[in-house]
């Protein structure tokens, strides 16, 4: 099975850079690229796919935006939901503030933002890995 990819930012612009970087690093197709704004937006992807098809792979969501903990709260939301994707964590915030809470917390990944794209690439492809 072909496992997609949900991209979850509140930055238009940061979803636009995202999704260009998994269609052309990663090798997506853009029909397996969901995204999301809202942690409301992204909590509706994962159930309308996951009822349907359970073809979400991987899911890539900001730590926080705007001061809305939208990654903490769409990994509890996965967590409790009982739904098994992997959750990559991004944020500003240097790894050795965040990475091993998030990590504790259920977070398959941390990805630090201003790392290379080809870390963040990485980690989703050894995220869709798994899932085969």
């Amino acid at each position: 099975m072909n496992y997609d990819v949900l991209l979850v930012t509140g930055n238009p612009d940061v979803r636009q850079d995202e999704r260009m970087i998994m269609e052309e690093y990663a090798g997506l197709p853009a029909e397996r690229i969901y995204v999301a704004g809202t942690l409301d937006e992204a909590i509706e992807v994962v159930k309308k796919t996951v009822s349907a098809e359970g073809r979400i792979g991987v899911i890539v969501t900001d730590l926080s935006h705007r001061g809305i903990s939208i990654g903490t709260k769409l990994l509890d939301y996965v967590r409790a939901s009982g739904v098994q994707i992997p959750v990559i964590i991004k944020s500003v915030r240097l790894a050795s503030d965040c990475e091993a809470t998030m990590l504790s917390m259920g977070a398959f990944a941390y990805d630090q933002k201003d790392n290379p794209v080809q870390d963040l690439v990485g980690k989703v492809q050894e995220a869709l890995a798994r899932k085969r």
